[in-house]
């Protein structure tokens, strides 16, 4: 009985070895084919990294572009401001010259219509000359 007991004991431990290396064997084939899924997702993952990248590298080339444009067109609305100020400089110092002209010629009107009579139709269109010069030196003042 001993003897059968021992043998099986043996054969016991015998199977249990050899499910024991079937176990390993059925883990390290799950493992690999765990690490074979790995690999392909590392490689999924580089090839959106490179495309991605590329997006990016376009993506700040055509912002250099843009913003080479966007200086461009800076720069050149800074020169068209420049230009119409110095324009508008030019025309103030001439609309001073001419308000200063019509004060002269309001001073100049006054004095006449004192010595034109108005009684004749000549005097009178003088009369009315003369105050619209007046009038119109005195809006010329603001100017100067």
């Amino acid at each position: 009985m001993e003897n059968r007991f021992l043998d099986k004991v043996e054969g016991n431990l015998g199977v249990r070895k050899w499910y024991h290396s079937q176990n390993h064997t059925v883990e390290l084939k799950a493992s690999r084919h765990e690490n074979e899924n790995m690999k392909k997702h590392v490689e999924d993952l580089e090839a959106a990294l490179e495309t991605c990248q590329g997006q990016i590298k376009n993506f700040e080339e055509v912002q250099s572009w843009n913003n080479q444009q966007w200086q461009a067109r800076l720069d050149q609305s800074q020169d068209r401001v420049r230009d119409r100020d110095c324009v508008m400089a030019e025309a103030l110092v001439h609309v001073r010259e001419v308000a200063e002209h019509l004060q002269t010629l309001a001073v100049q009107a006054d004095v006449l219509s004192l010595q034109t009579e108005s009684e004749s139709g000549r005097g009178k269109k003088l009369v009315w000359l003369f105050r619209k010069i007046k009038i119109l030196g005195v809006k010329a003042k603001q100017y100067m």
